[in-house]
């Protein structure tokens, strides 16, 4: 199945790994749904080490913050505290619509 039906590649603004779907999943067979489930359930099990990564990361530059010297540090950490927040907020709505379309499913279907 994986040779045409999905793909994984690497995000580096996210950082994980993401499957990428080539076929409409309403087409798969119930074990093509079933092996893909349990990819989508390997991609969601990255997500919650990368979004407390992204955070731990956020919080040394609200540290960092508070004892910014100038007004050229103060704002290259406000951008990245932004950029952070982005992505934590990608990786959780990620997380929710695999959660909610690829795995409610297979546990109600």
């Amino acid at each position: 199945m994986a040779d045409s039906t999905y793909e994984w590649r690497f995000d580096p603004r996210l950082n994980i790994r993401r499957l990428i779907l080539r076929v409409d999943p309403d087409r798969l067979t119930p074990g093509e749904r079933a092996e893909l489930a349990v990819r989508y359930q390997e991609m969601a099990a990255q997500i919650p080490a990368q979004v407390k990564a992204f955070e731990k990361r956020y919080m040394a530059c609200y540290e960092e913050l508070k004892q910014a010297e100038d007004d050229e540090s103060f704002y290259a950490l406000i951008d990245e505290m932004n950029d952070l927040s982005s992505r934590i907020s990608d990786l959780n709505i990620l997380y929710l619509e695999i959660e909610g379309r690829y795995l409610a499913g297979k546990v109600h279907g």
